[in-house]
C-alpha cells in the first residue's frame, strides 16, 4: 500500500476554486488561477523563467480560468484541462499537496 495519499475526488467549486478529497481524508482547496499559473509543463516553465526560445504566447492572456476536466496520470499525478485550452501539465500528487491552500496547510507553512 502506498504511503502517498491519492485523490479520490476532484471538483470545481464555484468560479475560481478547485477542491481535492484525498485518500487520507484531507480536503485540499486551491485557487484555480494559482494552479494554472504554476503549471509544471515545459512551455509554462519556460514562460515563467523566460528561457530564450520558449516564450511563446499563443492566445489572449486569461485572468480567470476553470478546470474543465481532470485525468489521473499513472500512479503519481493529475492532468487538468483548463478553460483556456491548456492541458499539457502533469501535477504530481506530492506537488498538489504542497500547493494546498486550505487554512490548515497555510497555517502550517507559516509556522515552519
Amino acid at each position: 500500500m502506498s504511503s502517498i495519499p491519492v485523490p479520490v475526488n476532484i471538483w470545481q467549486d464555484g468560479d475560481d476554486v478547485l477542491r481535492i478529497k484525498w485518500s487520507d481524508g484531507h480536503d485540499s482547496v486551491y485557487s484555480t488561477g494559482f494552479l494554472r499559473k504554476v503549471c509544471p509543463c515545459a512551455e509554462c516553465d519556460g514562460f515563467r523563467t523566460q528561457k530564450p526560445g520558449l516564450r511563446i504566447i499563443t492566445g489572449p492572456v486569461v485572468t480567470s480560468v476553470k478546470a474543465v476536466s481532470a485525468k489521473q496520470v499513472g500512479r503519481y499525478g493529475v492532468a487538468f484541462v483548463w478553460s483556456d485550452g491548456h492541458s499539457h501539465g502533469i501535477y504530481s500528487y506530492t506537488s498538489l499537496r504542497q500547493f494546498c491552500q486550505c487554512e490548515r496547510c497555510v497555517e502550517g507553512k507559516e509556522e515552519g
